[in-house]
């Protein structure tokens, strides 16, 4: 049996974060909410080592560029792909996040489907979502 991809989502308001992580479960995949603050996700993501990482652009503490860059910073580690979202669009913020190391940039609001199927295109894996 193949391991699930971990989705660690820096979101812990029910109505975005739980709708996200009910459709990234229905993938196959497994979504943990932590809370949207830049220094808790660095915790989160050092105990529970995701796959995958999905945050704001703009968070307490640290932003997304400043948890990427301490993420990135140990050569040792398998990092995460880190999917950044931001509610406007910015050519600068997206070219500072994609720079940092970011693999995709996403414009809220956005289909938690297409999140759930590019995650799973970025990671060489294809599954049909279970129905609801």
């Amino acid at each position: 049996m193949e391991k699930k991809l971990i989705v660690l989502i820096a979101d812990d308001s029910t109505e975005f974060g739980q709708n996200c992580a009910d459709v990234i479960n229905s993938y196959g995949m497994e979504a943990t909410l932590c809370p949207k603050d830049g220094r808790l996700l660095l915790e989160c993501a050092e105990r529970i080592r995701p796959d995958v990482i999905l945050s704001d652009i703009f968070l307490p503490s640290i932003d997304a560029v400043g948890v990427m860059k301490k993420l990135f910073s140990d050569k040792t580690k398998t990092n995460p792909l880190y999917f950044v979202m931001s509610g406007f669009g910015s050519s600068r913020l997206e070219s500072e996040a994609l720079s940092a190391g970011a693999a995709y940039f996403f414009i809220k609001p956005f289909d938690f489907t297409v999140l759930a199927e590019r995650i799973l295109q970025m990671c060489g894996k294809v599954q049909k979502p279970d129905t609801f």
